[in-house]
């Protein structure tokens, strides 16, 4: 019998068949999901269970944002229309030279009830500012306190366009991320994933990209990195070694179903190729890409070619929100502009780069992605009585097209209520925004930021 009946007047799946079930229900039992049909038959059969109504309600798995950086939350509307370089040295770079544990956790706390509050369920995280050794720890408490799932990569760099201060040598590397990996991978009743991660090839050398790939397969937890997000990047690494970015990664043994890419918003078509027979898996940020002016990622062309694709916000500070529907919005009407094509790429291919997608580029389809006996129990309930959301006649159109993570009611991961009819049950929602307000004052204070606070042409009075 199960204990948990959440019903839905519709369910999407996201299963191989992809049905949509009118009416609908789905059972859980523990942290299961133990059966998913017509909601009068479960009734029936699970007459005993907890039942969360489903009355103009959109049910569906719970969201997975394929790449963030979780400690950027504090730097929200920092980062604002400067160059990319700009953007990382003075706002980045400089915020975080003073960031240590508490800061970390604060941001960490403030991004995962962003993420709760807005239909995320499972994230894959890449944390990179290890002046305090042990601020990675509160990327990880957030995630076991919020209730989340997340991959959290230890990312980092040894190269010289890392200021020195965040640059480590690789056996400080392989030291900390087993540190990391030791107390934390598989915490949180399995909820929590800890994986290394060179930041990026223009930070990394050769030695620490293929120790770390070394690491994640002797951990069998993959690796996370971002892969030719800019021309720059492209230009540079090429000028370095005399191969194209994605090819540099094939050299070193990086490739493979294992890898997670960020970004690859400037790969060419034989690169694709190689991703796709590799099976390397890419996280793309639409918003993101957009706010850094890094350009279009050729995502149509790689979802022709068969590579996975999971969408992702991006940190706060080159997106501003954590909000992925919001990002589903964006990349569909991004790649219809681009191909000037109204059909390049349609609500239903958008929900399931947002879904079953994104578990598969995480690694995790045999786990979360869609509602089907067997798999955790992550399910997210959209508000179908809202004036953007009505009338409801296509509801997966309205939830790409219309709506905002403020139109969910209900989120459950692991079969735990995590948000109910809109209120987050597990974090204090007052508590968490006031210690991170307090946070990003005291570290903009500690760092003589003040600049960045500054209105530019306006003027406060």
């Amino acid at each position: 019998m199960a204990d948990l009946l959440i019903e839905g007047d519709l369910i999407l799946t996201m299963d191989p068949d992809r049905r949509m079930i009118a009416d609908g229900a789905v059972a859980v039992e523990g942290s299961r999901i133990v059966e998913v049909g017509k909601a009068a038959e479960l009734r029936g059969r699970h007459a005993s269970a907890r039942v969360i109504p489903g009355r103009s309600k959109l049910v569906l798995p719970g969201l997975v944002n394929c790449h963030t950086h979780i400690f950027q939350s504090l730097y929200r509307g920092l980062g604002d229309d400067r160059p990319l370089q700009d953007w990382l040295r003075n706002v980045v770079y400089r915020l975080s030279g003073g960031l240590d544990l508490e800061g970390t956790r604060a941001a960490a706390r403030l991004s995962c009830l962003e993420m709760i509050r807005t239909g995320t369920t499972t994230f894959a995280d890449c944390y990179n500012m290890h002046v305090d050794k042990d601020g990675f720890h509160g990327c990880a408490e957030a995630v076991e306190e919020s209730g989340l799932r997340a991959l959290l990569a230890r990312a980092t760099g040894d190269l010289d366009p890392i200021p020195e201060p965040f640059r480590e040598d690789v056996s400080t590397a392989v030291r900390e991320c087993e540190r990391m990996i030791e107390r934390w991978n598989g915490r949180a009743d399995g909820r929590i994933t800890i994986c290394p991660s060179p930041t990026n090839l223009m930070t990394s050398s050769n030695e620490l990209v293929r120790t770390l790939k070394e690491m994640a397969s002797h951990y069998k937890v993959g690796c996370h990195t971002h892969v030719a997000s800019t021309l720059h990047n492209v230009n540079f690494v090429r000028k370095r070694v005399g191969k194209s970015y994605v090819e540099y990664l094939e050299s070193l043994g990086v490739l493979g179903p294992d890898l997670l890419a960020a970004h690859c918003a400037c790969v060419t078509d034989r690169e694709i190729r190689l991703m796709r027979d590799t099976e390397t898996r890419v996280a793309h940020c639409p918003v993101a890409n957009s706010y850094l002016g890094y350009g279009v990622a050729p995502i149509l062309t790689m979802l022709r070619e068969g590579v996975v694709v999971g969408l992702g916000t991006d940190g706060a500070a080159s997106n501003n929100c954590q909000d992925l529907v919001q990002s589903m919005k964006m990349c569909a009407i991004l790649h219809k502009n681009h191909m000037l094509d109204p059909s390049a790429l349609t609500a239903e291919k958008v929900i399931e780069m947002a879904t079953i997608d994104g578990a598969r580029a995480l690694g995790m389809a045999d786990r979360i992605g869609s509602l089907e006996a067997g798999k955790q129990a992550d399910i997210i309930l959209f508000d179908l009585n809202r004036p953007n959301m009505v009338p409801s006649l296509r509801p997966w159109s309205n939830l790409v097209y219309a709506s905002g993570g403020a139109d969910v009611d209900t989120v459950i991961v692991g079969g735990k209520v995590l948000v109910e009819k809109g209120r987050v049950l597990s974090l204090d929602e007052g508590e968490v925004m006031a210690t991170a307000q307090e946070a990003i004052r005291a570290l903009v204070e500690r760092v003589g930021a003040q600049d960045l606070v500054r209105a530019g042409a306006w003027k406060i009075q």
